[in-house]
């Protein structure tokens, strides 16, 4: 049995009603949950609420370890968690990277980007929002081109980034 005081902090979007209400915040959130696509779908959500409101849009994708049973189906070996603020203005000296989605190929049976480093590689297969490791990877070190991300299979999400520097 689960008590009231237990219950409340199991649904998933606690976090973000917590963060308003220490915050202060009267702007709107919403929580995506998409299993190992959660940080995909997230930045899909993200880049189209963007697109229509052209209001800056914090995405925050984070995983900590499951609850029984809920980690018998989808383990979470670490706490991982990347926040990235998108805006629809270039900020110069500011903005890191450009990403858009790709309208002619939002969704593909791609092959999806993987990190060369074998302990991130690891990292990323293991957490949903590590899913990220490859756009940060093509941010940190300034690379543009596609990048393929863990979506829904077997689809993936084709996105593009553009260097700022």
């Amino acid at each position: 049995m689960i008590s009231p005081t237990q219950f409340h902090n199991s649904v998933h979007n606690a976090i973000s009603g917590y963060w308003g209400i220490s915050a202060g915040a009267m702007t709107p959130s919403s929580v995506v949950s998409a299993h190992d696509g959660s940080f995909a779908a997230g930045l899909l959500e993200a880049i189209v609420l963007l697109a229509t409101t052209e209001l800056p849009v914090l995405l925050i994708a984070c995983d900590s370890d499951y609850p029984q049973p809920l980690h018998d189906a989808r383990p979470i070996v670490d706490t991982f968690a990347v926040a990235l603020l998108l805006k629809s203005t270039l900020s110069p000296g500011k903005t890191l990277a450009q990403i858009s989605i790709c309208s002619e190929n939002l969704f593909t049976d791609a092959i999806v980007q993987t990190m060369n480093h074998p302990d991130l590689e690891i990292l990323r297969q293991s957490n949903p929002a590590a899913h990220c490791l490859p756009l940060l990877q093509h941010i940190a070190i300034e690379k543009a081109g596609r990048l393929v991300l863990n979506y829904e299979n077997p689809s993936c999400l084709s996105v593009d980034i553009a260097t700022c520097r």
